[in-house]
């Protein structure tokens, strides 16, 4: 009975400190977590011999991560073949997880983060192109046809001339940056995505190895389509994963390895500090908030993230004028590296 107790305060706790938060998903990718995804997108492939749509694999220094894997025909019912040869697996946000209309997203802001790299050996796709990244926004008219013609933002990755896009309603393309070849690489990259939802206000921004890669600002609030009445609730997904355009249906099967997977519904501080705060020793997490107190921390060095350690970190960056540096790993080693 005492260990049930013990089992249900746990879990309100999490749930409370995640809903306070706004985490919607943290995967590290150290064990099997596909359960707060969205599973239409993963292919769960039984009896496929030695094909694995996902695996957990471990590089030499311990670290765990997640290689998501297609090929042709794989989730391919999504797409008209006709038209276009795609596939997919996708890890994103669950049906309703983020929204049902536009009001529970305007003036809200977004921020989702991961690594990626292409797998040891591999030095080019076998596809066209892949969405490595995506924020999707869905409402159907009464034939039960998506009334947005794509996504209103994406990372096309391809071996020459990788694009970036913010693209409206109408399939226009309100912003698009194309990138020079080698853009993925067998060496972890960093991406930190920022989306700000409003007709007038709204931005996005792309943090790429603590470098900014795209940025735009204005209308980010889709509502309004070519031909098309919406008549269904608004889901809103954020997904990363490999989906996938083909040349043929010949083409090779392609992998991209993924890690550290973060979505948030809250300012850039509380999604990316949080994550890095909760993943160092908890020794410097105590001495990062001993550290703090110069800074207006005034609570328990306990070494757990809150609001009192989250104000006293903005609070740092605002006097020590950091707020440009867009690592926060380097912030919490000068906040570690102050000296008493």
């Amino acid at each position: 009975m005492n260990n049930l107790c013990l089992f249900i305060t746990l879990f309100i706790f999490s749930t409370v400190k995640m809903i306070m938060s706004q985490t919607i998903i943290r995967d590290d990718f150290s064990k099997n977590r596909l359960w707060q995804y969205d599973m239409s997108h993963i292919e769960h492939c039984f009896g496929c011999n030695d094909y694995k749509s996902y695996e957990y694999l471990t590089e030499k220094t311990g670290n765990k991560f997640i290689q998501l894997s297609t090929r042709i025909g794989q989730l391919s019912h999504f797409n008209d073949q006709r038209i276009d040869i795609k596939d997919r697996i996708e890890l994103g946000t669950k049906d309703s997880q983020i929204s049902r209309s536009w009001s529970d997203l305007t003036n809200k802001t977004f921020w989702w983060g991961f690594q990626v790299k292409l797998p040891k050996g591999v030095k080019h796709i076998n596809g066209d192109e892949i969405v490595i990244t995506q924020l999707k926004t869905i409402e159907k008219n009464k034939s039960k046809k998506q009334c947005h013609p794509g996504m209103p933002f994406r990372i096309n990755f391809r071996n020459y001339g990788t694009w970036i896009s913010v693209t409206d309603g109408f399939n226009y393309k309100l912003k698009k940056r194309t990138l020079s070849a080698g853009f993925l690489n067998n060496n972890w990259s960093s991406f930190k995505i920022g989306y700000h939802f409003s007709k007038k206000d709204g931005w996005v921004k792309v943090i790429k190895d603590k470098k900014i890669i795209f940025s735009y600002k204005g209308n980010t609030i889709f509502d309004k389509y070519k031909n098309c009445i919406p008549v269904t609730d608004l889901q809103t997904f954020i997904r990363i994963g490999v989906y996938r355009k083909s040349p043929t249906k010949d083409t090779k099967n392609d992998s991209l390895d993924f890690d550290n997977f973060i979505v948030c519904k809250s300012s850039y501080n509380e999604c990316f500090f949080e994550q890095h705060f909760n993943s160092l020793e908890f020794n410097a997490k105590k001495l990062i908030q001993t550290n703090l107190i110069n800074f207006g921390y005034n609570s328990t060095i306990d070494g757990i993230w809150g609001k009192r350690t989250s104000s006293a970190v903005q609070k740092f960056v605002e006097i020590k004028k950091l707020q440009n540096e867009n690592s926060a790993e380097v912030i919490f080693q000068k906040i570690i590296s102050l000296k008493k």
